[in-house]
């Protein structure tokens, strides 16, 4: 929303006091607000796990919670649903990074002897 003012329209947050130089400022005003979700966030904490393939499993809960999930490496195939196991699954590829928060990741994956997954974990303590 801009406001009229003596001279050239400026977005209403300057007139209500908020500080253009600061970044929630320029988030809002630009209306980003999965920049918003990561400067309300903060994380600080982690988990790291590494997980063998080598036992098959369908929609297997981890009893991982977090706000965002790295998969650091992986030498197999697998696949995760977030929050709950209807979900559609994900199939991972290795690198992925998915910036949600979530209460359970469940894992699928084929019996692969000799294969892992690695996957870092965000929390907020």
């Amino acid at each position: 929303m801009l406001v009229e003012s003596q001279g050239p329209a400026v977005p209403a947050m300057i007139v209500a006091g908020w500080d253009p130089t600061d970044k929630l400022y320029h988030v809002l005003n630009l209306g980003c607000l999965a920049e918003v979700d990561n400067l309300v966030k903060k994380e600080n904490d982690y988990d790291y796990q590494e997980i063998d393939l080598g036992t098959a499993r369908t929609k297997e809960p981890l009893g991982l919670s977090g706000t965002s999930l790295t998969v650091k490496e992986l030498a197999g195939e697998a696949s995760i649903r977030f929050n709950s196991e209807d979900k559609p699954a994900i199939p991972l590829g290795g690198g992925e990074v998915y910036d949600l928060r979530f209460t359970e990741v469940y894992l699928s994956n084929a019996e692969q002897p000799g294969r892992w997954l690695k996957l870092f974990i965000g929390k907020v303590s």
